[in-house]
Order: C-alpha cells, then sequence, then structure tokens
C-alpha cells in the first residue's frame, strides 16, 4: 500500500519568509533555548484558568505554536499519532468531517440528529457538530487535548474528552508572516498572518489559508481526482482594551472546502458489477458525481472584566453556521448500486458567563451556559439496481441550559482538593421524514415531480432530559518536580431522535434514546526529571459506560430490516496512559 501522504510530508520544501517586531524575533529565540536546554513551561486552560501543565490534575497534552509547526502539523486528526487513547480522523466519504475517540468514547455516526462524544472548542466556542471540525493548524498559540469525562466546567457531549483550539493572542506588535509549501503531488499552500495597533487600545489581527493538493488518486471511470486538497480558511480578530480592567475580543472565522469527496476502496470484487478490483487504495469507480463543498463561519465576542484583585468575569456570545453538500459512493462501482447523496446545515448561538475567583488558598470559576442550535439534513439512499430512492431528512431544535461551578482549595504546600458540579437541563424537538421513490432520484439536484410511492414515517417528537455531572479530585505535591493525583468525573451525552426512523416497520423507532453517561475513576503523576529535560505523565482509568446509544438493526415479521438507536447497553473501559 502507498502511503503518499507521509511521503508528501517528508519530501515537501517549506520556503518562508518572516517580517516581524523585534519582540516577535526574541520570542523566536527565547523559543529555541527553551529546545536547546529545559522544556518550556506550557500554560494550559484545561480548567478555565491559566496553570502549569504539570500542576493541573487532569490527564491533558498540550502542544504550542513552536512543537506544532516544527513538527509539520497541518491539521488535528495528526495530533492523533502524539497523544494515547485518542482518534481524531476524517470521517468516510469526506475531508473535513471529524469523528473523535477518546478512551473508546466518541461518534461514529456523523448524522446531524446524534451528538459527539468529545466536544470540540474554538476559543472557548463549542463546535457542535462534526461537520467542518477538521480544523486547519493556522494561526494557533496552542492546542489542549483534556481525556476522560469533562462534564462539569464543558458540560455535555464531552464524555470522552475534549478538545481546545486557542488561537494567537493579539499583543499590539508589528508582525507579518508568510509560509509557502510546494511538495509532491503538485502541493501548493499559502498561509498568510499578521497582526498591528491601529491605537494604543486597539489590535487588529488576521490570517489567509489556500491548500490546494493533486489526489493521490483517481476516480477511474471519470477522470476526476481522489484524495485532492483545494482549501480556502481565513479568521479575523480584533482587541479593544477599553481600561485597565476590561478588554473586549472580538473574532471571525470562515472555512471553504472545495475537495471532491473521497472515494472508497473495495477489497472484495464486486457481486452486481463487473469492474475489477483495484490495486491502488487510493483509486476508486463511482456511479455519482465526485463534487463536494463544505463551508462553515463563526462570529464571536469576548468581554474580560478585572472586577477586582480576587475577582474576574467573564462573557462569551458566539454564532455559528455550516453547510455540508457531498455524495458517498458506498460500492465503488460504476453502477448505482449504493449511492448516498446528503445535505446538511446547521447553526447554533451559545452565550457563556463566567466569575472566577483566586486568593493564596481558593480558587474558583462558575457560570452560566446557554446553547440554541438547529440542525437539519437530508440524505439519499439510491438502490439504482433495485429502482428505488429513499429520502430521510428532517431538523432537530435544541435549547440548552446550565450551571456550574468548581472549586479547589490549597490545604497546605503539598495537599490540594477540588470539587465541583454541573447541572444541565435540554429540550429537543425534531421532524423526521423519509420517503421512498420509483426510481432514481438525487434530493433536488434533478428534475423529479414523482410523489413517493411510500411514507415511512413522517413524525414530529419531543423531549427533555437534566442531569447533574459532579467531579471530586484530590492532588499532592511530593515535591517541586512530581505530582500525584486521584480524581473522579461524571459526563454525559445528550439524548435524541433517530433521524433514520422507519416507522412504517418499526413504529418505535420514533420514541426518542436517553442521553448516556460515564464515571470515571483516574489515578495520575506528573513528573519533570533529568533537571527539567525530560517530562513522564501516566494515569490509569476505569469508566462505567451506562446507557449506550447503540444503533441496532431488527428483522421486521413479515419482511425487512429497521434501524432503530436504543440505549442498549452497559461497558467498562479501562486502561493506562504513558506520555
Amino acid at each position: 500500500m502507498k502511503q503518499p501522504k507521509f511521503q508528501k510530508s517528508l519530501i515537501a520544501a517549506a520556503v518562508t519568509t518572516l517580517l516581524s517586531s523585534p519582540m516577535a524575533l526574541a520570542q523566536q529565540n527565547e523559543n529555541t533555548e527553551a529546545e536547546d536546554g529545559k522544556l518550556e513551561r506550557i500554560e494550559v486552560t484545561a480548567r478555565r484558568t491559566n496553570e502549569s501543565l504539570q500542576e493541573v490534575p487532569v490527564a491533558v497534552s498540550a502542544f504550542g505554536e513552536g512543537e506544532l509547526e516544527r513538527d509539520g502539523i497541518e491539521d488535528i486528526t495528526e495530533l492523533q499519532y502524539k497523544m494515547p487513547n485518542t482518534t481524531f480522523q476524517v470521517s468516510r466519504g469526506t475531508n473535513s468531517t471529524l469523528t473523535a475517540y477518546i478512551r473508546g468514547v466518541g461518534q461514529q455516526d456523523p448524522l446531524w440528529g446524534f451528538e459527539p462524544g468529545v466536544g470540540i472548542y474554538i476559543d472557548d466556542v463549542y463546535v457542535a457538530r462534526p461537520q467542518g471540525a477538521v480544523l486547519e493548524i493556522l494561526d494557533v498559540q496552542r492546542v489542549e487535548v483534556l481525556r476522560g469525562p469533562q462534564g462539569t466546567l464543558y458540560g455535555k457531549n464531552t464524555i470522552g474528552g475534549a478538545m481546545k483550539y486557542v488561537t494567537r493572542e493579539l499583543t499590539g506588535y508589528d508582525e507579518f508572516e508568510v509560509k509557502g509549501t510546494v511538495g509532491t503531488y503538485n502541493q501548493r499552500d499559502l498561509k498568510v498572518s499578521g497582526q498591528t495597533a491601529l491605537a494604543d487600545n486597539f489590535y487588529v489581527g488576521g490570517a489567509f489559508a489556500t491548500l490546494n493538493r493533486d489526489g493521490f488518486g483517481e476516480f477511474v471511470n471519470t477522470g476526476d481526482e481522489n484524495y485532492n486538497k483545494e482549501l480556502m480558511t481565513g479568521r479575523f480578530n480584533a482587541k479593544w482594551l477599553v481600561n485597565k480592567d476590561i478588554n473586549v475580543k472580538f473574532a471571525a472565522d470562515w472555512t471553504k472546502d472545495d475537495s471532491n469527496a473521497r472515494g472508497g476502496h473495495r477489497e472484495q470484487e464486486s457481486l452486481l458489477s463487473d469492474e475489477p478490483r483495484l490495486t491502488d487504495v487510493y483509486d476508486a469507480y463511482t456511479a455519482m458525481p465526485t463534487w463536494n463543498e463544505v463551508e462553515n463561519e463563526g462570529y464571536s465576542m469576548t468581554v474580560d472584566w478585572a472586577i477586582n484583585n480576587d475577582w474576574m468575569f467573564k462573557s462569551i456570545t458566539a454564532y455559528r453556521e455550516g453547510s455540508t453538500n457531498t455524495n458517498i459512493d458506498f460500492d465503488s462501482t460504476v453502477n448505482p448500486v449504493l449511492l448516498v447523496p446528503a445535505v446538511y446545515e446547521d447553526e447554533q448561538t451559545t452565550q457563556e458567563f463566567q466569575f472566577m475567583y483566586r486568593d493564596d488558598r481558593l480558587d474558583f470559576v462558575g457560570g452560566l451556559y446557554f446553547y440554541e442550535g438547529e440542525a437539519c439534513g437530508e440524505f439519499g439512499t439510491v438502490l439504482g439496481l433495485l429502482g428505488l430512492s429513499i429520502d430521510t431528512g428532517g431538523c432537530v431544535d435544541t435549547s440548552s441550559e446550565a450551571l456550574f461551578g468548581q472549586a479547589t482549595y490549597q490545604l497546605d504546600d503539598q495537599w490540594s482538593v477540588t470539587l465541583g458540579g454541573r447541572y444541565t437541563r435540554d429540550d429537543k424537538s425534531a421532524d423526521v421524514f423519509r420517503y421512498t421513490y420509483a426510481g432514481i432520484k438525487f434530493l433536488d439536484r434533478g428534475d423529479y415531480s414523482a410523489d413517493p410511492i411510500v411514507i415511512n414515517s413522517d413524525f414530529t417528537t419531543q423531549a427533555d432530559w437534566s442531569k447533574f455531572s459532579p467531579h471530586a479530585s484530590v492532588s499532592y505535591q511530593v515535591d517541586p518536580a512530581v505530582m500525584l493525583y486521584a480524581s473522579y468525573s461524571n459526563g454525559f451525552k445528550s439524548g435524541g431522535v433517530d433521524m433514520r426512523a422507519d416507522v412504517s416497520l418499526n413504529p418505535d423507532a420514533s420514541n426518542p434514546y436517553d442521553p448516556e453517561t460515564v464515571d470515571t475513576v483516574e489515578f495520575g503523576v506528573k513528573s519533570e526529571m533529568l533537571d527539567g529535560r525530560m517530562r513522564l505523565n501516566a494515569a490509569a482509568f476505569f469508566s462505567d459506560y451506562q446507557d449506550m446509544q447503540v444503533t441496532v438493526q431488527r428483522a421486521i415479521e413479515g419482511g425487512g430490516v429497521a434501524s432503530q438507536v436504543l440505549n442498549a447497553a452497559d461497558s467498562t473501559v479501562q486502561g493506562f496512559e504513558i506520555e
């Protein structure tokens, strides 16, 4: 099997021009000295406040801008090779939909009605849907990945963990950077970033990237590229220092991905078509168009207010929206055996208020969180050899409110205790339809005015849930270089509605399914050795995974098979990890 992506990263030649202020050059030299000598101190915000990575009683991996640059990390999926028990992969047939798992918990099916098990955050803004969540590394200060349930501070849908994508802070210094990369497969990348001060108290910055590459393979019968890349992304930031106590940050980002939908590889000869099995895993056949379009954009405003020496207040207001239009050929033949055209659209509005308190012994963070979101979609199941097409679609509206708080108390120079909890209420309403047509129908992409021959589903339903997620931990600082900790965490993934429900075969399929929960006990050690040149962190964990949302297939009396999402299983996950 060829590995062109790995080959590209070895052969690609980078041509970089850096124009920056003396401050930026000084920072660059400082990072170099850290690499030559001791490991640099890493600051993280895993507990919603700035702390040293080695002082946080949470299993967390952090990667700074310098390390990401040095290792040639292009998007967040490549971080999976640098962390234990973590899988970040691109979902089937797509280029920018994320399948994320941490410690065996995540979301396999990226359907719009299902919730993720790993939370993705851009500058403290939750990204609710996996479509467009394969984030490119651009204008990034660091990436943090927290393993284990993070329900107390980060809320629902973080039962596996959370990933925080933290963009570069505006400093007001004049900086400008251009990076160009050329490589195999006609790779042509350009990244431009910079910042400046428009006034003593108002800074602006931004970044833009265009990333292009020919396909590793092709669709043999059409000549279209397979596994190519055609993506543009950018962001704009502004920071207003209102006075010495208050600052306001504005951010906007957008991404447009026009890379072709990815064609699959058949390991066996087809029983329904004559095309031979292809030897190159990146080559494919297809019976449908290969174009694909993903657009995402987001806007946020963050207000930080230092009320006094002890109290801080933060407000995070954000709006995000995205759309995906794609084609997936599941059988990879020239015949329309199993084709799935799909359209996804979502939008979300979030508001979070945080209050933080800190003195010599006590650290506290708490607040309120509000989420309003709508996710809609439609996909077709084209069974060309049977002369049938099935359209499945609908919308899910979600309202969520949460009250949370967590406090850490320093008992003495060595012992500290953390207690926290979060109460969340979810309210969902959904409408679902599923129609069967005679002939080949590609959603709304062609002239097709026939009425359905079967109405499999057409219903509306509503459900609400509430959940309290507690957290407790204790840490012991053996000496300045070694810290031991033990923790208990709870998290839950929201319930929902099966957007594939076929009530004509299974009337129960319209019933909402309940949330799933994970309770995790963890023991860990964080240490530095060899005069600060080696960092060794390890953790052992045991997770009780309850009410798992499982898609089951049921044989229906009289013929037919119907799927349904059930809270069908409990399991345990246990293991250890060393970094």
